[in-house]
């Protein structure tokens, strides 16, 4: 149908422009960030550079492009059908063309879908609207702040943080135990959206809905307005910071709505978003074509649009083999430089190799939690975008991998528990914590892929053998026993119960 055929052409333009830009609101949110907050801006100037070169290279801002959820606000008689058969072509060329990561799992068989099409994937929301126009909005949710998501049930028992009631009150101190409990695991700074009232199912369809909203827009109540700014500065004031690393903002937004609920129930839903909020809306006429864009980034500011410069000062310098004195004399805060080979690995290969043995020469090297964006260039494999992935999904497994394999240092994002961390010691391994988020940065520094393994897991689970050069990294888990996100986690928890004591309320 000539229909599906014009909506898929504007499906896809939505797709390479939610994947690749980030809205102006965020983007100017950060910047300002980066001038306003003392301390070291690293973190920051990084995922600023990422995103500017995520738009000038039209590739992944971050390699997990998520879960796709279409929001599809059209008139009566508007084929759903056709909508629906158009998003599937759109997505199914996207992930061809490498703009989305093989990230869709076959529940039954646990194969990657080489399309990401499957059951309940993508997801498209329809709402009936009286205009003649077609409002379509795309967010795109990656999986590390997809698994950081709560729900709470008032009232609530906090621990040491005292009991949520069911009151307003209540509901301020379960959504910042919600942001406390993410840390830097779910890539602060983030945008929480927040869902009061409704049953499970409808207050968690709610809170991620309010991710739509501009991070400038407020609430016509002024008592949830009010709420949504005290969330925001009390957040803030935990010093979780980028990357919960202690420095800058925890909390970027804050947006609240409200549905009625049964007497029985009183829900606090909370959809956590990282600062990679990718969502973008556009206007079609009936024929499917676009109209006009919502978020132009008209007035952008100079110094996003430019080629920024970005200095980090005292980094220490590793070239591959690492020895096990250069990694005993690493502490946590040290910024280095990296350069030689690495390997790449997810859940799947760390459950692997501590059952089976493997011919992948991992001895004393460097694995990188990761599940890169891969594109075919002339026969030829190129890595776009690889970030960072959360490095606890695999801590019940990494200690007996260090064990095994002896190996020099982890990177990832979020930190690990205390199993890996005396493996760290014990071994002489250090973990260096990657910008989550900023793919196109850290792919850059990816000279050339030597080798793959285990194939048929496919592109995004499969082990990629790296040679990087020059790759920035923060020590944040040291061969000593010392860890930052302890360190992090009890001051910001401690904050935490301060805030919610009697006395401030």
């Amino acid at each position: 149908m000539e229909l599906e055929k014009v909506l898929s052409a504007s499906i896809y333009k939505l797709i390479v422009r939610t994947v690749t830009t980030l809205p102006f609101d965020v983007e100017k949110c950060l910047e300002e960030a980066n001038f306003k907050y003392e301390g070291d801006k690293s973190a920051l100037q990084i995922i600023l550079h990422n995103n500017m070169r995520a738009r000038q290279k039209h590739v992944p801002l971050c390699q997990d492009t998520g879960v796709l959820t279409f929001y599809v606000q059209a008139p009566c008689g508007f084929s759903q059908k056709s909508f629906i058969n158009a998003t599937k072509d759109a997505v199914a060329k996207a992930t061809e063309n490498s703009l989305l990561r093989q990230n869709t799992i076959d529940i039954l068989t646990t194969k990657m879908r080489d399309d990401n099409l499957g059951r309940g994937m993508p997801i498209v929301h329809f709402i009936e609207r009286e205009q003649a126009e077609i409002q379509v909005s795309l967010l795109m949710k990656g999986g590390g702040c997809e698994n950081k998501n709560k729900q709470y049930s008032l009232p609530y028992d906090m621990g040491t943080s005292g009991i949520a009631e069911r009151d307003w009150e209540g509901v301020r101190q379960v959504v910042l135990h919600g942001v406390h409990e993410a840390q830097g695991a779910g890539c602060a700074p983030g945008i929480v959206g927040v869902a009061v009232g409704g049953d499970q199912a409808s207050g968690a369809a709610l809170a991620k809905s309010q991710l739509l909203r501009s991070l400038s827009e407020v609430q016509p109540a002024s008592d949830i307005t009010a709420l949504e700014a005290r969330i925001l500065q009390e957040a803030n004031a935990l010093k979780i910071g980028v990357m919960g690393w202690g420095h800058g903002p925890t909390l970027l937004g804050c947006k609240i709505g409200l549905l009625d609920r049964i007497a029985p129930s009183f829900f606090v839903s909370i959809a956590y978003n990282c600062w990679a909020l990718r969502r973008q809306t556009f206007i079609l006429n009936n024929s499917g074509a676009i109209l006009r864009w919502e978020d132009t980034n008209e007035g952008l500011p100079a110094t996003i649009k430019d080629k920024r410069r970005m200095q980090i000062d005292n980094i220490k310098v590793l070239k591959t083999p690492l020895t096990k004195d250069q990694v005993c004399s690493l502490k946590v805060g040290d910024w280095v430089s990296l350069s030689g080979e690495i390997f790449t690995g997810r859940d799947r290969l760390h459950k692997y190799l501590c059952k089976h043995d493997s011919d992948i020469p991992l001895h004393e090297s460097i694995l990188y939690h990761t599940g890169p964006v891969v594109a075919y260039n002339d026969s030829e494999l190129r890595i776009t975008s690889a970030g960072p992935t959360t490095s606890m999904r695999v801590e019940p497994y990494q200690a007996e991998v260090i064990k095994r394999y002896n190996l020099r240092a982890i990177i990832g994002k979020g930190g690990m528990g205390e199993r890996t961390k005396k493996a760290l010691a014990r071994y002489g391994c250090v973990y260096l914590s990657a910008v989550g988020g900023a793919a196109p940065f850290y792919a850059e520094q990816i000279e050339e892929v030597l080798d793959h393994f285990l194939k048929e897991w496919g592109r995004t689970e499969a082990v990629w053998h790296l040679k990087v050069k020059d790759m920035l990294l923060l020590v944040t888990m040291d061969a000593h026993g010392n860890s930052l996100h302890d360190k992090i986690k009890a001051r910001s928890l401690q904050q935490l119960s301060q805030t919610l004591s009697p006395s401030c309320l």
